[in-house]
């Protein structure tokens, strides 16, 4: 059976679709599996905060994480690989977030295979934190586990040395 599509076969015909943002679907599953994990911290999805005086200039960013009603670190979800570095446009953007929501450490967690977690220091006393969450292992018991990993490293190297 031949399910290949011809589009100039089609002509005149209405379709629907459905379509997922995926990168707001990651955001709250990155989320969803830290307030699962992290009993003792407190993970909130951020609203717009003001960056300017005044009604100015807004920003949001995905999660910030607290520890007894301090802010320890504003993430930034992105549903894209990384190749090496952060691109240069992610970096501003954390730098950003570290002002608006008044905390010294940031991260960019991406999507796809496993890099190593990496800190940069943006600027002096502003570190950015990068993690991968592997979501390319089928076998859901594998799954779990990489999501473990990234849950380990986020608390062993960057929470619990933040928080003390």
């Amino acid at each position: 059976m031949d399910t290949s599509l011809n589009l100039d076969a089609i002509g005149d015909r209405t379709t629907n679709s459905f379509l997922i943002d995926m990168n707001r679907l990651f955001e709250k599953f990155v989320a969803n599996l830290l307030a699962k994990r992290l009993n003792s911290y407190l993970i909130r999805p951020l609203d717009y905060e003001y960056i300017e005086k005044n009604g100015g200039r807004k920003v949001r960013g995905d999660i910030l994480v607290s520890y007894h009603g301090r802010r320890i670190i504003v993430l930034d979800t992105k549903y894209k690989r990384i190749t090496n570095d952060p691109e240069h446009t992610d970096l501003a953007q954390m730098n950003l977030y570290c002002d608006a929501y008044n905390v010294s450490n940031c991260g960019l967690i991406y999507a796809g295979s496993f890099h190593d977690y990496v800190i940069t220091e943006l600027r002096w006393g502003v570190k950015l934190h990068t993690f991968t969450i592997d979501l390319t292992e089928p076998n859901r018991e594998k799954f779990d586990k990489n999501c473990s990993k990234f849950v380990d490293i986020l608390t062993s190297r960057v929470l619990g040395k933040i928080r003390q």
